[in-house]
């Protein structure tokens, strides 16, 4: 069991229903989602202690995302309360050969407007094994920039190992320059890192990189702070048909998992989240490098069979679906 802080936006979803179009008559299920939320949560489930840093509007929905974390045995300490609106996000889901489309409604949100932060970095990563953060967060505001880069600062300091997501959102950055030169400065205080082979190009400014081997043994040549190093390799077939491979580098030898199948996926959003989550467990818990990526693997695939952003599947589920576990319990 570790102590875990994971630093982000809060976000309330709203989805259409029946892979209806927006205008076309659709209804609009909630939800609260969050690249930094769903790795705590699904990490809490995994059984580690977990504490979300973040800011939420003072009204009825920042106190319905707490009471929802509290669910989860997240703790709240850390969360702050602004007047002001949550950040939201809609979702239109795809169908068969249709894509979906995010839309997203998150510029001047009480989180996007923090310029400092509001609590101590000392108390908010006291007893702290591991922090996570992700490329989000600085994507929203220069203040937010130079508050990711001071948070990752000080956990290094206070000898706190740093998980950082890549995570690059188009829409969120002005250009895709902008958001590799902050990864740059990010990166010699990152211990763990996700970031696929479109991402190192990135880093590097160099798209003759093709092998992901290769590309790892470039970054921790440059970067000898990181630890390890993951990322997926994705087929979509159509919206819930996928092929997915799990990738970590560990120590200069590359883990790959074989690929698996997902079908009929009930719901994709989070399923990179659940990954990283349970890789992290992986690591942190000491398992074998080869079981700690089957295990990611398996917890993003069991991800895709549940509505919502969050994983909720225990660490004894994951390891029963990895063994074979599939199909209906009796």
């Amino acid at each position: 069991m570790a102590n875990i802080v994971s630093f982000g936006e809060i976000l309330l979803r709203l989805a259409s229903e029946n892979h209806t179009r927006f205008g076309n008559d659709s209804k609009l299920s909630a939800n609260f989602g969050g690249s930094e939320m769903n790795v705590g949560v699904s990490l809490s489930h995994f059984g580690h202690n977990v504490r979300v840093a973040s800011v939420l509007p003072k009204n009825r929905i920042g106190t319905a995302v707490k009471q929802f974390l509290h669910s989860h045995e997240v703790s709240t300490e850390f969360i702050c309360e602004s007047d002001g609106r949550m950040g939201i996000y809609f979702v239109e889901a795809g169908a068969g050969n249709r894509g979906g489309n995010v839309i997203y409604d998150r510029a001047y949100s009480v989180f996007s407007q923090i310029k400092e932060f509001p609590f101590e970095l000392a108390a908010l990563l006291k007893g702290c094994d591991l922090l996570f953060v992700s490329g989000i967060t600085p994507a929203l505001s220069e203040e937010l920039q130079e508050m990711t880069l001071s948070l990752l600062q000080t956990a290094k300091k206070m000898g706190v190992r740093v998980a950082y997501d890549n995570n690059y959102r188009e829409k969120l950055w002005s250009t895709r320059e902008a958001a590799f030169e902050m990864t740059r400065k990010i990166l010699p205080y990152v211990d763990i890192l996700s970031a696929g082979i479109l991402d190192i190009r990135a880093i590097f400014q160099d798209e003759s990189i093709e092998d992901l081997a290769t590309g790892y043994d470039l970054l921790t040549e440059k970067y000898p702070n990181i630890q390890a190093i993951f990322s997926t390799n994705r087929t979509t077939h159509s919206t819930e048909d996928y092929e997915l491979q799990g990738n970590l580098y560990v120590e200069g030898k590359l883990y790959q998992t074989e690929v698996e199948k997902i079908a009929n996926a009930i719901d994709r959003i989070g399923g990179g989240d659940a990954y990283a989550a349970g890789i992290l467990h992986g690591l942190i818990n000491g398992m074998e490098n080869q079981e700690t990526v089957s295990f990611g693997v398996a917890a993003t695939v069991l991800k895709h069979t549940v509505y919502g952003d969050v994983n909720l599947f225990s660490e004894e589920e994951v390891l029963a679906f990895m063994r074979g576990g599939k199909g209906i319990k009796r």
